[in-house]
């Protein structure tokens, strides 16, 4: 399982330097396939679990403490007059 695991963090790093060269934009199919296929690496390796049941890796969005889909903020406080 760590190797398969080390093998999608390898691709998905390689795609980010993929994306960093300027030529890659000038290909919209090329770009897209290889967005579409780290959108698809992360989604992988967030999934994945360890031995404790939690994620290895959080999202970014799960970082900012958003409320779940569907799920409005709680309204500010504003102070009393």
């Amino acid at each position: 399982m760590w190797e398969k695991l080390k093998q999608l963090a390898r691709r998905y790093d390689e795609i980010g330097e993929l994306l960093e060269v300027p030529e890659i934009y000038a290909d919209p199919k090329k770009l897209r396939a290889l967005t579409r296929e780290q959108k698809e690496l992360l989604k992988q390796l967030e999934s994945s679990v360890g031995d404790d049941g939690q994620p290895k890796r959080k999202s970014f969005f799960d970082k900012l403490h958003l409320p779940p889909r569907g799920k409005a903020f709680p309204p500010p406080k504003h102070p009393q007059k």
